[in-house]
């Protein structure tokens, strides 16, 4: 008999272990969606819930967490939230909301339960323009303003001190480590690096702000200050771009992709600059870039060439593009209405001219830097042209 009843208690705790494993994939299927502002945890009165694939979230709290003024009209069934500068309206049972008075689309109607109403998470992301995750595996959902911590800025700030560091070293392979693999522009930033090491200068990152966080995307504006000391000549030149950087797996940022907000040429400072230069020195200077001006408009390759040193990419570029025939499918008028050199060492020089071409119908603002050759001839080594905002879409000849 006692057999029999051991057997009967064995039989019956392997049913309730049965049982009890049925039980808990439904617990873990009934797991509460937990919902993370900028990292932390929110609570809400109605947790999130998730009908026919749409996940919904209580509106309310949600929005008053992102400084939104609430007003529910009961007798229309109507929300309306505004934060000063965003207005959002959407109704119970309907499947569209208004921001901002533009009507949009939701993914499912808003509805009520216990008093509360539940919106589709998509809205979220749509009306406040903040980055929304769902997270199945975990059944989480992270949402991010942009606002960036204190560890945050911290890394962004390590992260232009390396890139300065990498560049004023001039390494190649330091300076790649900072880019992401997957950039759009990966292989044309190595090549450009590779130029700019060509020459040494003082590079400084400064002006790191604006920064904002979307979960492992970080948007930044900086400024980089780029001066010649030696090697290969380029222009001073100061660049305020934003900058999105992206989190690795190992937590570590990468540079994914630059936006140019503004490029300024140090030289431009010069312009009006009155220089000590010799007469005849300061003629010679004017006769070349004149030269420069009379071979486009003649098409006259070899005057245009003779006006460049053999030694700049300006000339290679140039000898290029008169191989290929293509300076002589335009025609050319171009003219200085005036010259100023706005800096002068002996050997080289920096010429301002105010240009037009009466065929083109276009007027520029250029800059010339000039070298004095072993015969004593000044020739053109780079050009740039610094014409305003409002002249940026007009022909430019050397594009």
């Amino acid at each position: 008999m006692m057999r029999k009843k051991f057997g009967l208690l064995m039989l019956s705790l392997l049913m309730v272990c049965t049982v009890l494993s049925n039980v808990a994939p439904a617990s873990a299927a009934t797991k509460k969606i937990q919902v993370y502002l900028d990292g932390k945890v929110m609570s809400f009165s109605i947790s999130p819930e998730i009908k026919n694939g749409v996940t919904f979230v209580q509106f309310r709290p949600l929005f008053e967490a992102f400084n939104y003024t609430v007003a529910y009209n009961n007798a229309a069934k109507r929300i309306n939230a505004n934060n000063g500068s965003t207005k959002i309206q959407l109704t119970v049972g309907q499947k569209s909301a208004y921001i901002d008075g533009m009507k949009t689309s939701l993914s499912a109607a808003p509805y009520i339960t216990k008093g509360s109403t539940l919106v589709p998470l998509r809205f979220v992301a749509e009306a406040t323009g903040y980055d929304v995750k769902w997270n199945q595996q975990n059944k989480t959902i992270h949402i991010s303003t942009g606002i960036a911590d204190s560890k945050v800025k911290a890394q962004v700030a390590e992260f232009f001190k390396k890139q300065q560091t990498a560049e004023n070293e001039r390494s190649l392979a330091k300076a790649m480590q900072l880019i992401h693999p997957d950039a759009p522009y990966y292989e044309e930033i190595k090549e450009e690096y590779r130029d700019q090491f060509l020459s040494k200068a003082k590079v400084v990152y400064s002006n790191v702000n604006n920064i904002e966080a979307y979960g492992d995307d970080i948007y930044a504006t900086v400024t980089r200050t780029r001066s010649y000391i030696s090697g290969p000549f380029f222009w001073d030149s100061v660049e305020t771009y934003e900058v999105n950087l992206m989190k690795m797996p190992n937590g570590t940022l990468r540079q994914y992709d630059l936006y140019y907000e503004d490029y300024y040429y140090a030289a431009e400072d010069l312009i009006g600059t009155q220089v000590q230069v010799p007469a005849d020195t300061e003629k010679a200077i004017m006769q070349t870039v004149n030269n420069q001006y009379k071979g486009f408009n003649e098409k006259n390759t070899a005057l245009l060439l003779s006006s460049m040193d053999p030694s700049s990419l300006l000339y290679e570029m140039m000898q290029a593009m008169t191989d290929e025939g293509l300076l002589n499918a335009i025609n050319f008028d171009m003219s200085a209405k005036f010259m100023s050199v706005i800096k002068y060492t002996g050997n080289t020089a920096i010429l301002y001219a105010e240009e037009t071409d009466k065929i083109l119908k276009f007027d520029t603002e250029s800059l010339y830097y000039l070298v004095k050759n072993k015969e004593g001839n000044w020739l053109i080594y780079d050009t740039v042209d610094i014409s305003s905002v409002e002249d940026e879409f007009k022909y430019d000849v050397l594009s």
